[in-house]
Order: C-alpha cells, then structure tokens, then sequence
C-alpha cells in the first residue's frame, strides 16, 4: 500500500440540472458535509475539496473555511490541469478521485482497492467492469502516472478528472474492482437531478447518512470486492 494519500473530492456550486446541489441537505446534513465525511473515513493523510476559483463557487469555499476543510481553487474548466495543480499543492504519492455528487461514496470500498495499489499498480477503478451502482465509484491513481499522461489527454477529455487514463489504459497498470456478491449496476445513487434529490432524501431519512453504508439503506447484500488486471 502506497503512503502519503490524498482524497480530492470534486465538487462546485453551478449545475444545469439540479443548482446548488452540493449545499444541499439529505437527512439533515449538506451534501458536501455528507461526501467530506465518508471520504475522511478513508486511510488518507488529508482530504481536499476541489473547486473552481469562479465567484459562483465562493459560498462553497465559505462553507469549507467555516468547517475547517481543506479547499483547492483551481482551473473552472480543465478538471485535468486543476487535478495537476492540486496535486502541484499537496504533493501525494496517489489520490482518491470523489464526486461531490455521490453523497452515498463508499470508504470501505475505497480502503480495500488502496490495498491493492502499488507493487508495480499504477490504478485501481471499480467503473472499469461495472457491477457497483452508479455512484459508488472508487477510483485511486498514482500520482506519478496521472501526471506522465496527463499531456495526452484530448481537449473534450479535460472536463473528466480520469476519461483519457481508460483510453490510455494500456500505458499503465489498471487493476479492475468487481463485486463477486452481485450485479447492481442499474442502481442510480448519484446526485444529479431533483429525482435524484426526492429519491435519496427518501432513502436516507431517519438515518445518518455520514456513516451508512449504501447496501445497507438498499437493503442489498454487503458488496464482495474482487481485483484482477483490467482487460
């Protein structure tokens, strides 16, 4: 396992579909506070809310400052290059990319593909094969990779913090995360639309959403990662 980590959790205050999203609550607690939470539960030395430095943005940073967050304002657009400067900033050996939309973010899945980076793993994903729903992805790169291919990502791949690593798979080591327990790719847990919103709210009423787990609140079996070379 790799040492001196990073959790950068994405995340901004404008969005088409849904506006202001990531300030607002399910079960009581802002979306933000909810992701932060679940991604401190991870074996890393800090996490880091990425955000842009447009004044859209600033009620976020406010809201980071008045929590004590970590909070990096970079690039508005070229989630690649503020990826770099964030990385520039804080120098760790690999991050933990997570959305800022993804309130139900799983840390013990995020523990267990940690444990498999390193020893000549540049990348461990668990979107690469799908099984787990959309909104439980887990995605951890070196940084000494995503810096070396970070030049080769094509223009309409900067707005993805990782698009272009897929595309350019086979110059690095990308080990896949499955669930051996069950396929539960069809499930939507992401935070994008009032549907989305209605629909989690619903779901996590009456628990703590800081700290439980998604397959318990969908009343599903505990997840069983499994890790082999992505195809």
């Amino acid at each position: 396992m790799t040492t001196d980590t990073a959790a950068f959790v994405y995340a901004r205050c404008d969005s088409s579909r849904l506006p202001g999203k990531i300030l607002r609550e399910i079960a009581g607690h802002t979306v933000i506070d909810i992701v932060h939470a679940r991604a401190a539960r991870v074996a890393v030395d800090r996490v880091v809310v990425l955000t842009t430095d447009r004044e859209v943005d600033d009620p976020l940073a406010a809201h980071c400052a008045q929590r004590g967050y970590l909070c990096f304002r970079g690039d508005p657009e070229d989630l690649v290059r503020r990826t770099l400067q964030a990385i520039k900033v804080y120098a760790p050996a690999a991050i933990l990319r997570v959305n800022g939309d993804s309130p139900l973010f799983d840390p013990a899945l995020a523990n267990a593909a940690l444990a498999r980076l390193g020893n000549r793993t540049e990348m461990v994903s668990n979107i690469v094969e799908r099984s787990f729903p959309y909104g439980i992805a887990v995605e951890w790169i070196a940084t000494d990779a995503y810096v070396r291919l970070a030049d080769a990502a094509e223009p309409q791949e900067r707005e993805h913090v990782t698009q272009h690593l897929y595309r350019l798979r086979g110059a690095l080591s990308l080990c896949s995360m499955t669930d051996t327990g069950g396929n539960h790719a069809d499930l939507r847990l992401t935070l994008d639309t009032q549907q989305d919103w209605d629909a989690l709210s619903r779901l996590c009423s009456g628990r703590d959403v800081t700290k439980v787990p998604y397959w318990r609140l969908c009343g599903i079996a505990e997840p069983t990662p499994a890790f082999r070379p992505a195809p």
